[in-house]
């Protein structure tokens, strides 16, 4: 239905957003998901939701430095637009400095998420980001 959609509107920003998080989020196909957050991102690289599915994308291509780089701007434009980031954007950004290998940042990215999403995550949810600050908390002790 989205590509069907897109052939109609192709530079309709929130259309290639949700395709490409779909897309990154089932692991359907992370390489088109790459490609078209990368799209939208062209149509709206100071858009903080925008930069945040495309930080995912990367991340499930293993592209961790970039996506590093786009989720940390996320979180600095939504935050200068005095909108919170949501809790999504820290666990994306601790999924790529984990992969860093940046064991501290990782942890407290995670934190962060915890702490914002409280209300939003589910306990299953909740209980995995835990075990990850765990995990990190031995690595860096």
């Amino acid at each position: 239905i989205y590509e069907e959609l897109l052939e109609r509107t192709p530079g309709d920003v929130s259309l290639l957003n949700n395709l490409a998080y779909l897309l990154a989020t089932s692991e359907i196909d992370v390489v088109k998901a790459e490609e078209i957050a990368a799209r939208a991102y062209m149509l709206a690289p100071e858009n903080g939701i925008i930069l945040d599915t495309y930080g995912l994308a990367l991340i499930k291509n293993r592209k961790y430095e970039k996506a590093e780089q786009l989720l940390t701007r996320a979180i600095q434009t939504l935050e200068l637009s005095s909108t919170a980031a949501p809790y999504v954007i820290y666990e994306h950004l601790g999924l790529a400095l984990e992969r860093l290998n940046k064991p501290q940042e990782a942890r407290a990215a995670y934190e962060r998420a915890l702490e914002i999403g409280v209300d939003e995550l589910s306990d299953s949810q909740k209980e995995d980001i835990k075990s990850r600050v765990s995990r990190l908390s031995r690595r860096i002790f």
